[in-house]
């Protein structure tokens, strides 16, 4: 119940509610073009939350080079404590042409309605320097500061003149891997610490989002079950969000771990070739993490896994042979390390109360504070159901693609697999 109720937090609104609030995207000092090389031509998708749910890039678009597109906020209130006469013309944040006079000291929240990959921005004709070193941007996915361990999402507006009086002005986060300005954005803050010495302008204010062109190729319906419908396509857009220009990505507010996990591309990829169809980014993506394990051993098995998905999909035996070579020394690891423990369950351990989990997601805890969370899996189960499933896999390919899968597929066949099975570690 608690994911589910996650899962609807993230995105209130459909794509047509979304896509009322799409306005032209910005161009100066911008990292990327603003969209094109499509139209909104798709059909309407009920319950569908991306903005571009119906827009068709034409083949020949470039998909590495990302795009962007504009949002406005869907909401915008005075957070507690700021007066009404601190923002005046507060509503007209919501329309394409805002106009706030800032005249005294408090904060605006704003509501995007979904989760995007982008960044805040602003623009004021008349805010002075001496002003604007007052003003401080924050942004997060929930409806509190995003504080994470690199230390929360706030921070000065950095101003862009853009040569004509008006200045643009935009929440800058340090990203040491020198992956873009986006982080993952749904709540977003503007706040003056002090009265200004001049009341100045909001002449402009916007989410500036990024997106891997990639068509929407697939669809899901349950007849007769709208939230089934809503999580399904909503699960979709979490993965369409997440890509990167050249690899799958798994998360969107920056850690320093923002690449692709095997382990969460696993269940990416296979999203994606349902939903989105884009079947040589998946491949591009197989050759990625086909020796990126991320230091976990139960991911050099979901890499393998991840390449019998793709060829379930595709028959695509060429990619299986190529990518051989780099299966089998996983699968002989496996093989070598398989019944000599110590085996532990990777990841969040917690008591039958979740008092760690707790401790990790207040913020999701909210939600439903009496949610009772519990102990995961014994670790020899879930070590159990990555074997059997890598099993299964390869017999798959072995079938498929010949005699060239048949040294893998006898490594898999001689560990004893099925759960109770004599020799078992655990």
């Amino acid at each position: 119940m608690l994911a589910l109720l996650v899962l609807l937090a993230l995105a209130c609104c459909s794509a047509a509610q979304h896509l009322s609030r799409l306005i032209p995207a910005p161009t100066f000092e911008e990292p990327y073009a603003p969209l094109s090389g499509g139209a909104f031509s798709g059909p309407p998708i009920p319950f569908h939350p991306d903005p571009l749910a119906t827009y068709q890039w034409d083949s020949s678009v470039n998909a590495s080079a990302l795009q962007i597109f504009a949002l406005l906020p869907e909401r915008a209130t005075l957070t507690p404590g700021t007066g009404p006469a601190s923002f005046l013309g507060l509503a007209s944040l919501l329309t394409p042409s805002p106009a706030v006079t800032v005249q005294g000291a408090g904060g605006i929240q704003m509501d995007f309605g979904l989760n995007n990959a982008a960044w805040l921005e602003f623009e004021s004709p008349d805010l002075t320097p001496s002003d604007a070193a007052q003003v401080q941007l924050s942004i997060s996915e929930y409806n509190e500061y995003e504080i994470t361990n690199l230390g929360p999402k706030v921070g000065p507006p950095t101003p862009h003149p853009r040569g004509d009086g008006v200045t643009m002005y935009r929440l800058e986060i340090p990203h040491s891997d020198g992956s873009g300005l986006f982080e993952g954005v749904r709540f977003a803050w503007l706040r003056v610490n002090a009265t200004p010495a001049t009341p100045w302008t909001i002449s402009a204010l916007r989410l500036v989002c990024q997106v891997k062109p990639t068509n929407w190729g697939g669809a899901f319906a349950a007849a007769g079950d709208e939230e089934l419908s809503r999580i399904w396509y909503l699960g979709a857009y979490t993965v369409k969000v997440n890509l990167l220009a050249d690899q799958f990505g798994s998360i969107l507010i920056y850690r320093g771990d923002r690449f692709s996990w095997a382990g969460d591309a696993h269940i990416a990829q296979s999203t994606a070739m349902a939903a989105l169809g884009n079947f040589p980014f998946v491949a591009q993506n197989l050759r990625f993490t086909q020796n990126r394990c991320n230091g976990i051993e139960s991911y050099c098995l979901y890499v393998v896994q991840s390449l019998c998905d793709y060829f379930w999909a595709t028959n695509d035996t060429a990619l299986v042979l190529e990518l051989t070579p780099s299966m089998t020394p996983k699968l002989e690891h496996a093989k070598a390390i398989w019944g000599k423990g110590p085996v532990g369950f990777y990841g969040a351990l917690c008591t039958a109360a979740g008092t760690p989990w707790r401790a990790r997601l207040p913020h999701l805890l909210a939600l439903s504070p009496t949610t009772t969370l519990h102990s995961p899996p014994h670790p020899c189960t879930y070590l159990h159901t990555r074997f059997a499933r890598t099993q299964d896999g390869m017999t798959a390919l072995a079938l498929g693609c010949g005699r060239a899968m048949q040294r893998p597929f006898l490594l898999m066949a001689s560990l004893p697999f099925a759960p109770g099975a004599p020799g078992l570690p655990c």
